[in-house]
């Protein structure tokens, strides 16, 4: 969940809202390649909460030409770099990684035999 939100917080929040990085969510462990540690798993929670309440509130007043707004990048993706990170494909890339997450943690629970069935689901229907 931290990781997760690290993601939407580095790039709608922080990239695209101009906003400090969340004092939790935007700690190293939560990066790529960081240990993913959520020594209070409600604090975590409820930090990712905040981070999506602040995304969400930019995003829903936003018209679809608003997507296509370009910041210079200077991150990890290399490819970036040149082109700079529009807000779509941030959005896009962000459900994306989401989604993938969600699938590795239901692959993992029947890998335990729990019963996720068809989870998440089809894409289209998570989005």
């Amino acid at each position: 969940m931290g990781h997760l939100a690290n993601q939407l917080d580095a790039w709608t929040n922080v990239r695209f809202q101009k906003r400090p990085p969340h004092k939790l969510i935007g700690q190293e462990r939560f990066r790529i390649g960081g240990s993913g540690l959520a020594e209070d798993w409600e604090a975590t929670r409820s930090a990712a909460l905040e981070v999506r309440a602040a995304a969400r509130s930019y995003l829903e007043g936003l018209r679809d030409e608003d997507l296509d707004l370009v910041i210079p990048y200077d991150g990890s993706f290399l490819h970036l770099r040149e082109s700079g990170l529009d807000l779509r494909y941030a959005l896009l890339r962000t459900i994306a990684h989401h989604y993938f997450h969600i699938g590795e943690i239901a692959t993992k629970r029947a890998a335990l035999g729990h019963d996720v069935g068809d989870y998440p689901g089809p894409l289209a229907e998570c989005l």
